[in-house]
């Protein structure tokens, strides 16, 4: 529900620079500005315990692949962290600009309950 230039603008305004990766604060910065709360977050990996922390998230979700997301988390719309990327899952359906491995080590799965356009023009 949002385009690449809003999503941009969005993480430009949590301190992304431009043609860089992203900090894993500046992340969870615009996921708080965007009112994303965690549904999923691995205490198997330091990320996992990191954020579990950071949101005060009390469950103990052991490990799970992005595969397995995908399987668990087939109807809604999701982020999910990867290691060192953040990508889409929506119905069931991975969304990105490149082909994911559906091995991949799943750290932290955050919900999207609203639409963002409210949401950008109030960052404008």
């Amino acid at each position: 529900g949002m385009t690449y230039d809003d999503a941009h603008f969005i993480m430009k305004t949590c301190g992304r620079a431009d043609r860089k990766g992203a900090r894993l604060g500046a992340v969870l910065d615009a996921f708080e500005k965007l009112k994303l709360k965690p549904v999923f977050i691995s205490t198997n990996t330091k990320d996992g315990r990191y954020l579990r922390k950071h949101f005060n998230y009390q469950p103990w979700d052991d490990g799970m692949s992005l595969g397995k997301a995908i399987k668990r988390f087939n109807k809604g719309r999701y982020i999910a962290l990867v290691d060192s990327h953040v990508v889409a899952l929506v119905d069931g359906a991975l969304i990105d600009t490149f082909d994911n491995r559906s091995r991949q080590y799943l750290r932290a799965l955050f919900e999207v309950r609203e639409t963002f356009e409210q949401t950008v023009t109030d960052n404008s």
